[in-house]
């Protein structure tokens, strides 16, 4: 347990707020994928996600104290993001969550070890790991109505050069995601 403690989550009263790490697209690249995301998106007669919370999550952490906020950052500082890209290639239909996402072929296995990594180190924190593998995806829309799936003609290249700590707000029209802090490579 690498001398870490070990918690079943915060306190009854301590103040939580819900965070995940994610790669953060630069303004270019959000605007390449709305662009690939708009026709789709309307062909599923999807919601669309806004252009300000496209990313793909490395770690959804949940809920988490506010006071330790310090700890990801310290993993995420201790961790150097590698030189590789994401390269989608297709819009893709997940029919239980009626989910429209930009997935890739494959992924860069620095990526995969990058993402393996962070989860080890927040797990010695005391967070839960996810138990599925990690899909490198961009969600696009949801509540879709219908599967729309296609190849992109030009695929996208995301070449992976900023990590966000991001927190999720509801606001009246769904979440809103806040970059708390963003590291580069």
């Amino acid at each position: 347990m690498s001398g870490a403690e070990q918690h079943d989550g915060p306190p009854e009263d301590t103040e939580t707020e819900r965070l995940f790490v994610a790669f953060w697209p630069d303004t270019e690249l959000r605007e390449r994928i709305e662009a690939v995301a708009a026709p789709a998106v309307e062909r599923a007669r999807a919601r669309p996600v806004p252009a300000d919370n496209l990313h793909v999550t490395l770690v959804f952490v949940g809920n988490w104290p506010v006071q330790a906020r310090e700890q990801i950052e310290m993993v995420v500082d201790a961790l150097d993001i590698p030189d590789a890209a994401l390269v989608f290639d297709r819009i893709k239909y997940w029919r239980r969550p009626k989910v429209l996402s930009l997935v890739a072929e494959d992924c860069p296995e620095a990526l995969a070890v990058y993402q393996r990594e962070m989860s080890a180190a927040m797990a010695a924190l005391g967070w839960t790991p996810e138990t599925r593998p990690w899909e490198p995806h961009v969600t696009l829309g949801r509540k879709a109505e219908r599967s729309v799936r296609k190849m992109l003609e030009e695929p996208l290249v995301w070449p992976c050069r900023q990590v966000a700590l991001v927190r999720s707000e509801n606001g009246n029209n769904g979440s809103v995601y806040r970059s708390l802090r963003i590291w580069e490579r």
